[in-house]
């Protein structure tokens, strides 16, 4: 009867544990939510493997643009506990990516696809500081981890190893529909604010819709990770008009 009783209470502790894992919290937060410092540090890690891959592109004439566009929209990114990095990788595919904590990569292949537009590469760039501004891929982190009990109870090496990989992951696959429409709301205000034409969204969008039917080979990764570019194009123009609304009240 006592060694029935001795599994029931292991179990009970073992299932209590994993619920405070799951749903608990510690100074108003869950146990199982990233910190800033560990954002940071998933994105240094998937930020060394992204330029290990790709490489990073030092010509002046692309690095230059990037970081006098991607300075601009830092300043008005109103998430300020990250420091935010801006780097051009040596790919001729036309795409930008967010690695968690601030670390934002565009391709030297979008720059030239834009034409060196720097309202559309405001946009470009406000879209994925979006994408920390709203903590996109820590969110998407934690709510794995609450849906995989098995992490709740494993060790902080496994664990870290597991976030490392969903991180990585989330890179290289997209965000989701929702989360890249949120993004784009934020490339177009913080292009906004940051003194761009808005209208460089629509150029880009409308570039794209037009290029989209032959679907080229450089364009292949940005078409399978976002969202349909024409609901895309719909969404900035509506913000857009509600914007100049606003402006001229």
């Amino acid at each position: 009867m006592m060694f029935f009783l001795a599994i029931e209470t292991k179990d009970i502790l073992a299932g209590l544990l994993v619920l405070f894992l799951l749903f608990g919290k510690v100074g108003g937060k869950s146990v199982l939510s990233l910190s800033t410092e560990q954002e940071v540090e998933l994105g240094k890690e998937v930020a060394a493997e992204v330029e290990e891959r790709y490489g990073v592109l030092q010509e002046p004439k692309y690095t230059d643009l990037v970081q006098e566009v991607g300075k601009k929209i830092a300043e008005v990114a109103p998430r300020k506990d990250v420091q935010y990095s801006f780097t051009v990788l040596k790919t001729e595919d036309v795409n930008a990516m967010a690695a968690p904590g601030g670390f934002i990569f565009v391709n030297k292949g979008l720059v030239d696809y834009i034409g060196f537009d720097k309202e559309a590469l405001a946009f470009v760039l406000g879209h994925e500081a979006g994408h920390i501004v709203a903590r996109h891929a820590a969110r998407m982190i934690e709510r794995m981890l609450k849906t995989d009990i098995i992490i709740a109870i494993i060790s902080r090496s496994e664990r870290w190893s597991r976030m490392l990989s969903l991180a990585r992951d989330l890179m290289f696959l997209g965000y989701g529909r929702d989360n890249e429409f949120e993004a784009d709301r934020w490339g177009v205000e913080l292009a906004y604010k940051a003194g761009y034409d808005p209208q460089g969204a629509v150029r880009f969008f409308q570039k794209l819709v037009k290029d989209e039917k032959g679907k080229p080979s450089k364009l292949a990764v940005f078409f399978s990770t976002h969202p349909p570019t024409v609901d895309r194009l719909n969404r900035v123009e509506a913000q857009i008009r509600r914007l100049e609304q606003n402006a001229h009240h």
